[in-house]
């Protein structure tokens, strides 16, 4: 749950990645967002996998990508502006997909969620990605749960965030109102049931 702009695309030509990468990288710096620079050897293959630790995940192995991770906000998460040799938009997560043959590039959406940002932020990152698909990737394709992409209505993209912070504040309450057991909180599966109830009771109406 959570306004999040999800994108995906290809370059108009591989050659064009170190071009965006520099142009972004000064729009970047003049609005005060953090960047991760990415310059591994795209002539290398795609050896990049999923490790599952005991508390975490890390990828390892070679990640073929050259562009930019942009951090415009820290509620904000990351903008994945990566391509791989051909030019495809992908992420580090989406290499190992493509790396296991489980997805191919163009079939790959990637997301940032904007929801605890200012609105601001939402807003910049959608007036960049029609830049960059009037410039550089032409077939860029954008799904915003914010409407904002599609509409420009800032008043509906406004609405849209407090209509999900106000559910997301009454699920809280409502989480609340019911404490977990011990049993409950080590089962994941018993805790994913409650709050599917909970959701069901406080936002989907109850039949019962």
């Amino acid at each position: 749950m959570g306004i999040t702009i999800h994108y995906r695309g290809r370059l108009n030509s591989p050659n064009m990645i170190e071009p965006l990468s520099e142009e972004v990288e000064d729009i970047a710096r003049s609005l005060a967002w953090g960047l991760h620079r990415w310059e591994e050897d795209l002539s290398k293959p795609n050896t990049a996998r999923v490790l599952r630790r005991k508390d975490h995940i890390e990828i390892s192995g070679h990640v073929p990508l050259r562009g930019l991770t942009l951090f415009p906000h820290r509620h904000c998460e990351p903008v994945s502006l990566t391509f791989d040799r051909r030019g495809y938009l992908l992420d580090a997560f989406g290499m190992t997909l493509v790396s296991s043959g489980e997805r191919k590039p163009g079939n790959i959406w990637l997301s940032t969620k904007t929801q605890f940002s200012p609105l601001e932020i939402h807003i910049t990152i959608v007036q960049l990605f029609h830049y960059l698909k009037k410039k550089y990737i032409g077939n860029l394709e954008v799904s915003d749960d914010g409407g904002y992409w599609e509409s420009g209505n800032i008043q509906d993209l406004e609405r849209r965030v407090d209509s999900i912070n106000r559910s997301l504040d009454l699920l809280e309450s409502a989480l609340r109102a019911h404490p977990l057991t011990p049993a409950e909180k080590e089962t994941p599966k018993k805790i994913a049931e409650i709050i599917e109830k909970i959701i069901k009771d406080k936002f989907g109406g109850h039949n019962g």
